[in-house]
C-alpha cells in the first residue's frame, strides 16, 4: 500500500505546508481499521489536508492506480498488468523496469530502464534480464605490439593472455545498438566486444568498420598498408640518363601517414600525410644519372615503395626489379617481351600528379 498526504503546518513562523508519498506493507491487517497520526516536532498545530492511499495488489512498486490507468512515458503510454508483478515475463519486475517519475507522486512522466511490456524492448535479440543484471567479460590488446605479441604467441609457446586486457561491459535495453558503432548489442556479445564502447580495442576504427574491412574490432590494429604500384622506365641519350615513372596507390582503413619511393637502397620520393588518408596515390617521376645508370647495367635494380600507418605499422613492397639495363624479368614478372624495362603489378591506385627529383 502506498499512502499520499499533504498536511499544512501553524507557528512562529506561519503557515507551512508539505506533501509526502510512503510505502508501507499493510496486507497483514487486511479488514481491521487502520489509522494514521500526524506528530509535530515543535508543537506546531498540524492540519492534514487530504490522504490518498494506493494499493499495489502484485507488490511489484507500482501502484494498481498507475497500472491500471497507464504508465506515460512522454511517448506513448505503457498498460502493465496489477496482478502480475512481471508482466512480460522476462524475470524483472515491472517496479524495477520502471525507474521514475518526473511531476510529483501522482503526475507526470515515468522513466523507463526497459519496457516492463516486451522481454526484449529494444529487440536486439538480448533480454532485458540479461542486459539489466548481467554484463560480460571482454578482452582485447590496446596497442600494436601487444597484438603482434598476442598471434605471434598463438603460433608458438607463449601464454597469448599475458598480452590482452579484460573489463566488464554492459549494454542498454533500450537501445539495439547502445554505442552506434554499427553492430548490435547482441552481435557484440558474440564477437566478445564492447557494446557500451564504440571502439573497443581504441585504435581509431569503430568496431563495426573493423568488421567491414575483415579485422578484428578486439584486436589493436598491427596491420601494414597494402600496396600497390605500376613502374615505367626509359633511357634518354642527351642528356645520358635514366627515367623512372611510378604510379602507386597506398591503403589503409587506420590511415596512410608517410609514403617513400626507393631505388634500390635510395630514396627519392618521400610524403607525410595530415590528416592521415585510408586511400593516397599519385604519379611520380625521377630521374637517374650516366654513373648511376652506368651502374645499372651491371647489377640488379629495384624500385620499392614503403608505407606506414598512423600506428606506426610498416610495409615496404618491391613493385620493380631489372636484371640490367637491357634485362628484363618477364618469366617472373610477366612484362612484355616489347617493353622489357617495364613491370605493372595489379591494383588500381587514387589520383594523379607529377613529382620528380632524388631525396
Amino acid at each position: 500500500m502506498v499512502e499520499f498526504f499533504r498536511v499544512e503546518g501553524t507557528g512562529e513562523s506561519g503557515t507551512v505546508s508539505d506533501s509526502a508519498s510512503i510505502s508501507r506493507d499493510l496486507s497483514q491487517y487486511a479488514g481491521d481499521l487502520v489509522a494514521f497520526r500526524l506528530i509535530s516536532e515543535n508543537q506546531s498545530e498540524i492540519t492534514l489536508e487530504s490522504i490518498r492511499i494506493s494499493y499495489d495488489t502484485d507488490g511489484d512498486g507500482l501502484t494498481d492506480n498507475v497500472e491500471e490507468h497507464g504508465i506515460r512515458t512522454g511517448v506513448d503510454t505503457v498498460h502493465t498488468s496489477p496482478t502480475d508483478a512481471d508482466t512480460d515475463g522476462d524475470g524483472l519486475s515491472d517496479g524495477e523496469e520502471v525507474v521514475g517519475r518526473d511531476g510529483g507522486a501522482y503526475g507526470g512522466y515515468f522513466h523507463l530502464k526497459s519496457d516492463p511490456t516486451k522481454a526484449d524492448s529494444d529487440g536486439d535479440g538480448v533480454g532485458d534480464y540479461e542486459e539489466t543484471r548481467d554484463d560480460y567479460q571482454i578482452r582485447y590488446t590496446d596497442d600494436s605490439a601487444d597484438t603482434s605479441g598476442f598471434l605471434a604467441a598463438l603460433r608458438g609457446d607463449d601464454d597469448p593472455g599475458k598480452y590482452l586486457r579484460a573489463h566488464a561491459a554492459e549494454s542498454d535495453p533500450l537501445a539495439a545498438d547502445t554505442d552506434h558503432d554499427g553492430l548490435d548489442d547482441r552481435d557484440e556479445r558474440i564477437l566478445g566486444t564492447d557494446a557500451g564502447r564504440v571502439d573497443t580495442d581504441g585504435d581509431g576504427l569503430l568496431d563495426g568498420r573493423e568488421r567491414q574491412v575483415g579485422e578484428d574490432p578486439t584486436l589493436f590494429d598491427a596491420t601494414p598498408p597494402r600496396i600497390n604500384g605500376e613502374v615505367s622506365y626509359w633511357t634518354t641519350l642527351t642528356p645520358p640518363e635514366s627515367h623512372y615513372g611510378v604510379i602507386y596507390g597506398v591503403f589503409d582503413a587506420s590511415g596512410v601517414t608517410r609514403v617513400a619511393i626507393y631505388k634500390d637502397d635510395d630514396r627519392y620520393v618521400y610524403r607525410e600525410l595530415s590528416p592521415p588518408d585510408p586511400a593516397t596515390g599519385e604519379y611520380v617521376t625521377f630521374d637517374v644519372g650516366f654513373i648511376e645508370t652506368s651502374l645499372d647495367a651491371l647489377q640488379r635494380t629495384t624500385v620499392d615503395i614503403r608505407g606506414e600507418d598512423r600506428h606506426g605499422n610498416a610495409q615496404r613492397k618491391t613493385v620493380y626489379k631489372r636484371a640490367n639495363f637491357y634485362g628484363n624479368v618477364a618469366k617472373e614478372y610477366g612484362g612484355g617481351i616489347e617493353n622489357p624495362g617495364s613491370h605493372t603489378t595489379s591494383g588500381c591506385c587514387p589520383g594523379s600528379r607529377a613529382a620528380s627529383g632524388r631525396r
